[in-house]
């Protein structure tokens, strides 16, 4: 959930700009006070997410892969209430400035690699909620942020 939340922060418009969505900017975050009132950071972090999860779709494809923004339904039901059960704690257990994120995305890695551009199979589905599979996905964001490209990381079906 918090490795999802820092993507999907540095991958809006105010930070490095993959999707063109601000929903978890100061602005993102009072539209839905206002629009979404029981649940304003809750709604951020759902429509940050969707929209990371277009512009990986689109690059990655559908068809039997899964990645951060996009697994197994039955995961993102859990995903969903691990967030909703966390509401304020979600958003404050990260700050939200590119420095801090970054870091997070760093320790989380545990190591520097030159990723690719583009879409990479960093393993199978059921990786993904391992430390190996965790780790895989941050060392190849971290890599994409800081050298200023676009990697989108995903997972076999391994069915």
């Amino acid at each position: 959930m918090k490795l999802r939340l820092a993507v999907g922060t540095l991958g809006e418009r105010d930070h490095f700009h993959w999707w063109s969505s601000t929903f978890l900017s100061e602005t993102g975050r009072s539209f839905s006070s206002y629009n979404f009132a029981r649940a304003p950071l809750l709604a951020s972090y759902t429509a940050t997410a969707v929209a990371a999860k277009r512009l990986h779709d689109d690059r990655i494809g559908r068809s039997k892969t899964f990645h951060l923004f996009r697994l197994p339904l039955a995961d993102e039901i859990g995903l969903h209430h691990a967030a909703a059960q966390s509401r304020t704690e979600l958003l404050q257990s990260l700050k939200l400035g590119s420095e801090e994120l970054m870091d997070f995305l760093e320790k989380t890695a545990g190591e520097r690699i030159d990723a690719p551009v583009g879409p990479i199979q960093v393993g199978e589905l059921n990786d993904a909620f391992t430390e190996r599979g965790i780790r895989e996905l941050a060392k190849h964001y971290f890599s994409a942020f800081e050298q200023g490209f676009q990697c989108f990381p995903y997972f076999a079906d391994n069915k």
